[in-house]
């Protein structure tokens, strides 16, 4: 069973302050067929991704893992709940 807050995206903290080049850099990655945001724990990827979906008032999956679900069922189980959440 996968918990229903896995699915949801986290919100934005009150004080957050949205970049313009990053977001300009998302715009760009969704002309290509995969992308990848990487940056050290704590850099803001999660935060990124957020105010960049809710700037663009796009909807996307979303899922949240542990590094206990480090295995291919809870992956794929996830990744399929995550996009029955879609409408």
């Amino acid at each position: 069973m996968l918990l229903s807050t896995k699915r949801h995206k986290p919100c934005l903290p009150p004080s957050f302050l949205s970049r313009t080049h990053p977001l300009q850099a998302l715009d760009e990655a969704v002309e290509k067929r995969v992308s990848l945001v990487c940056a050290p724990a704590g850099y803001g990827k999660t935060t990124l991704l957020v105010d960049w979906l809710e700037q663009r008032r796009r909807k996307a999956p979303w899922l949240t893992l542990e590094a206990s679900e480090n295995e291919p069922l809870a992956f794929w189980f996830g990744i399929c709940s995550a996009l029955g959440q879609l409408d």
